[in-house]
């Protein structure tokens, strides 16, 4: 089976040739430990490649569906995660190049795998509003201001002056 992200680049052969293509595949289980591409979700992307010297770059857009578990209450909702990308393929002989170029083709599933994982949320948060059901669990509410321990070296020293 042929990878709906493996695209044919050869009619790409001279430098400033371009080309749009769209491209949608599944995306299942990529992602983090709280923040999850769910089962039979699909990535999809518009872009647009354009060779250069010994490459091609692909510049546009991605999206997914995630799956997030809040850290805090364990909650969980559906989300979505769109990242735009700018990135070159290119043979062994270019210095600094991530993602190759493979005979007549190029495979978009790393990289996509790549900026959709990094654009998820290592902790995500539904802001919450309590952990246990009182007050001093809420982990968003602002911090109770009582008086200062300091307050009894105030009075003391008010008291030698």
């Amino acid at each position: 089976m042929t990878s709906p992200f493996r695209i044919h680049i050869a009619d790409l052969s001279q430098t400033g040739d371009s080309r749009d293509v769209v491209v949608t595949g599944p995306a299942e289980g990529w992602g983090v430990e709280l923040s999850l591409v769910p089962a039979g979700a699909e990535a999809s992307g518009r872009f647009t490649l354009t060779a250069v010297g010994n490459g091609v770059v692909v510049r546009g857009s991605v999206a997914v569906p995630v799956h997030n578990t809040c850290y805090r209450c364990l909650e969980s909702w559906d989300d979505t995660v769109e990242v735009d990308i700018s990135e070159m393929f290119g043979d062994d002989t270019l210095e600094g190049v991530d993602y190759a170029v493979d005979g007549d083709e190029i495979d978009l599933e790393p990289l996509l795998r790549d900026e959709l994982t990094l654009a998820m949320p290592l902790q995500p948060s539904d802001e919450c509003d309590e952990l246990g059901g009182d007050d001093a669990s809420d982990q968003n509410a602002p911090p109770q201001r009582g008086e200062s321990p300091f307050a009894v070296l105030k009075d003391f020293l008010d008291g030698e002056s």
